[in-house]
């Protein structure tokens, strides 16, 4: 199995594999230094318990609804990481500009759970978010950074209390239904000797560092820049803003990175190097639109289809961004990027590609 996957130099040296409970304390478990091996307190996850292996970072957005299971497996040996035993790990993957992106729970437990220190314990022990925050009205009442500030025992100083990247995330997590559902699944992973969480109703726009291979990369370490939520607050939280800061700086950073994009080598060209659809092709194509034009919601403009797919095969296979891609006259970039994600997500893409596989063999 070790072999099937690629693998990258100068991994860290310990990777978390699962939760086992131990004197009535959750401890995690693992490979690569004794420690891990034999085990450390849940709390020093916030800083072990990962390889640090950051050679690649890109900005990325995707929302949590398309994430789909990963292997944990295909993470630990992508990064060098020799597993002895089960794995209780959980893992994820999206696709992002031809990339497919593989995200550990811890990885993601670090992003969402700020401030680490305190947060960290309290998520694993089963303890309420109340025991962090307090409801202290609407958000023009508490500065705007949301409905909720920190108890005092977990005030590090006026600035940490105060300062929005602290307390937004929070009073998100407070806040909104499937937020609170992720707070409350990380104990109840745990108690399932996994290490894992639910994950929120939300759009993301992150930072990533790890190892890009090919068309995967492998994620070490990410950053939430911002998150928007895709359901409504809770009833007492109807003013909340919708736009939740998690890191002011690393907007900064993701402004400057350009997205590492990958060529889907997996749809094959025409003989002359070309991937726009030959009419036999589109002859066979044609029947899976119940109608000849794709509507676009912001334009209010019909596209002929068969354009649509030329333009979402053009960057794919030349791993060009939606916005750099050439596409036919009068054929918006926008039009083909939702597209593309509406059949992604609908399956019709996929019966694409069959099409696409069977006519050019």
């Amino acid at each position: 199995m070790r072999n099937r996957y690629k693998r990258s130099s100068n991994a860290g040296a310990e990777l978390v594999m699962g939760i086992k409970r131990v004197d009535g304390r959750f401890v995690a478990y693992g490979t690569g230094t004794s420690r891990m091996r034999v085990g450390i307190d849940v709390d020093n996850l916030t800083f072990q318990g990962l390889p640090d292996n950051k050679r690649d970072r890109m900005r990325v957005e995707s929302e949590f609804e398309q994430w789909r299971p990963a292997s944990f497996l295909e993470y630990a040996c992508a990064l060098s990481m020799d597993l002895n035993g089960d794995t209780a790990h959980d893992a994820w993957a999206f696709i992002h500009n031809g990339m497919r992106v593989v995200v550990p729970a811890l990885v993601l437990m670090r992003a969402m759970l700020r401030p680490h220190d305190p947060v960290f314990d309290l998520a694993f022990s089963g303890k309420s978010l109340e025991s962090v925050v307090t409801y202290s009205g609407d958000a023009s009442q508490a500065g705007g950074f949301g409905v909720v500030a920190m108890v005092a025992s977990y005030r590090y100083s006026a600035d940490t209390s105060n300062k929005a990247t602290i307390v937004e995330p929070l009073s998100w997590a407070y806040s909104f239904p499937s937020a609170r559902e992720m707070w409350n699944s990380i104990y109840a992973s745990a108690t399932h000797g996994r290490l894992g969480l639910q994950l929120p109703k939300a759009w993301s726009h992150m930072v990533v560092h790890g190892v890009a291979h090919a068309r995967n990369f492998y994620v070490t370490q990410l950053a939430v820049v911002s998150l928007e939520p895709r359901e409504e607050p809770f009833e007492f939280a109807n003013e909340h803003a919708r736009v939740i800061k998690f890191h002011e700086a690393m907007e900064v950073v993701a402004s400057g990175l350009k997205p590492l994009r990958a060529k889907d080598d997996s749809i094959k060209l025409h003989s002359n190097r070309t991937s726009a659809l030959s009419d036999a092709e589109w002859s066979e194509i044609a029947p899976l639109f119940s109608r000849g034009g794709s509507h676009d919601g912001k334009t209010g403009n019909v596209h002929d289809q068969r354009l649509i797919v030329d333009g979402i095969l053009a960057k794919l296979t030349a791993g060009t961004s939606w916005t750099e891609t050439r596409y036919a006259e009068g054929i918006p970039h926008t039009s083909v990027s939702i597209a593309y994600h509406r059949w992604q997500k609908s399956g019709r893409w996929q019966s694409i590609l069959d099409v696409l596989n069977k006519q050019r063999g």
